[in-house]
């Protein structure tokens, strides 16, 4: 019996690919999932080679060893901030009236440009 933990994931890799399957990439997240279904492979093509339909032997052997993992620190929570709403520190202050006028012709400006754009794209109806 082939030492799947022994293999690296080229050759895992490859060896998925002689029998028939397209694995996606071999990560450590990923490597334990790979692993099986190269056993599960190796036991189907060793059933279907013998001619054996036994229920126990269509399972899947068992690893040798558990795959490896990284201890992955978790994220600290950022502290939250002062204000709960959802807006930024500059539209938190009062906006003068000429800020607000100015903010006003931009809007304005962008909704005509957005209608001119719109008008010329769809054209004015069947011709």
């Amino acid at each position: 019996m082939v030492e799947v933990s022994a293999l690296t994931n080229h050759e895992l890799r490859d060896n998925l690919i002689q029998l028939g399957f397209q694995p996606g990439p071999i990560i450590e997240s990923t490597r334990r999932v790979y692993e099986m279904k190269y056993l599960q492979m190796i036991g189907e093509a060793n059933s279907s080679d013998s001619g054996d339909n036994d229920l126990a032997s269509a399972q899947p052997a068992r690893l040798t060893s558990p795959v490896k993992r990284n201890n992955v620190p978790k994220p600290t929570p950022e502290p939250a901030a002062a204000p709960s709403s959802s807006t930024s520190e500059s539209e938190q202050r009062q906006l003068t009236p000429a800020e607000k006028n100015a903010k006003w012709k931009v809007r304005v400006a962008a909704v005509l440009a957005l209608a001119i754009i719109m008008y010329f794209y769809f054209g004015s109806g069947p011709n």
